[in-house]
């Protein structure tokens, strides 16, 4: 599988619903960050947050609006949107329209399948999910989702970006909780069986 380089571009991180994800891909790696919100206090204290930690203006920025009117499609986008798949949906296609054929449509999500989000666009073999485990800027572990139709260099791309954040990529499919929260369901029902039981 042969990666594809996003070196030359940017990473666009839209939704802003998780500012340690965003954190991670400004600090953990090389990347330009272009990072769009459509809330302005949570783009205004996400811009102080990341003034503070030294990494604004270096190479990320962040702004207020919608991810839809950028001058330079970006290489990758990450979509940071809230766990609903309806509002990612939405999201996707709008991305799909405005963005290049080549941009890979990631998204952080723990649960969801991934193919029901490519399907609502016309580049399903560029879309992937990126599960960053929480908090995203300090665990290292990083479950990236391969849909039915992602293609190898799709998955070969976000397996390097994984190694470029300083993370451990793992590759999984589509299944109920991947694999981490797979393993954390079955713990979690036998510890509630116990308490239940009064152990």
């Amino acid at each position: 599988m042969k990666a594809t380089g996003i070196r030359e571009g940017y990473c666009l991180a839209y939704g802003l619903e998780n500012g340690n994800l965003v954190e991670a891909l400004a600090r953990q790696s090389d990347l330009r960050i272009i990072a769009i919100g459509p809330d302005p206090a949570k783009v205004e204290k996400l811009r102080k947050r990341f003034d503070a930690a030294g990494l604004y203006g270096k190479r990320l920025s962040i702004q207020v609006g919608d991810a839809f009117n950028f001058e330079a499609p970006p290489y990758l986008a990450s979509l940071t949107v809230f766990e609903n798949l309806e509002a990612k949906r939405q999201v996707f296609q709008t991305l799909d329209i405005a963005c290049k054929p080549e941009t890979i449509l990631a998204t952080n999500t723990s649960t969801l399948n991934i193919n029901d989000l490519a399907a609502v666009t016309k580049r399903p073999s560029k879309v992937i999910g990126t599960h960053f485990f929480s908090p995203a800027n300090v665990m290292r572990l990083m479950e990236n989702v391969r849909g039915t139709a992602t293609s190898r260099e799709t998955i070969a791309t976000v397996m390097q970006l994984s190694k470029r954040l300083g993370k451990v990529g793992v590759l999984v499919g589509v299944c109920d909780g991947f694999v981490g929260n797979r393993m954390l369901y079955a713990y979690r029902r036998q510890t509630d069986f116990l308490l239940e039981e009064g152990g």
